[in-house]
């Protein structure tokens, strides 16, 4: 009667441990070469004096010039007013390119429906 020992239990086979080990490596290597590009390309004449602008930009902002907000109310008033009404034209242009791009309320799913599509994909590009 022979005795042979149990199986020797692994957490990873040795495949499994090559190829953790090199996606490991492989991701050192991206940030190392992440890394380089980025300092390549920095001025850290900036980096370094970016705190001091920061608290710059910051004393002035407080506390506010309230004698200036007069001159703000006509921009204000253009600004909500361009929004209101661009809001308004994206609802009536969206409603029914909407319902031009469904398939079940189209009037033609071979010729007017990808046109919609076409319409709402390209819209996205639009900030």
């Amino acid at each position: 009667m022979t005795t042979s020992s149990p199986p020797v239990w692994q957490y990873r086979t040795r495949k499994q441990t090559l190829l953790r080990w090199l996606g490991w490596f492989w991701l050192v290597a991206l940030t190392v070469f992440c890394w380089q590009l980025m300092n390549e390309n920095t001025i850290w004449a900036f980096v370094s004096d970016a705190p001091a602008q920061a608290a710059d930009i910051g004393s002035r902002m407080f506390p506010p010039a309230w004698s200036y907000v007069g001159e703000l109310w006509q921009p204000l008033w253009d600004t909500i007013n361009i929004a209101t009404l661009g809001t308004l034209l994206g609802i009536m242009i969206a409603v029914p390119v909407a319902f031009l791009a469904a398939s079940n309320t189209t009037p033609s799913v071979r010729f007017v429906r990808p046109l919609a599509l076409l319409i709402i994909v390209a819209s996205r590009s639009i900030n």
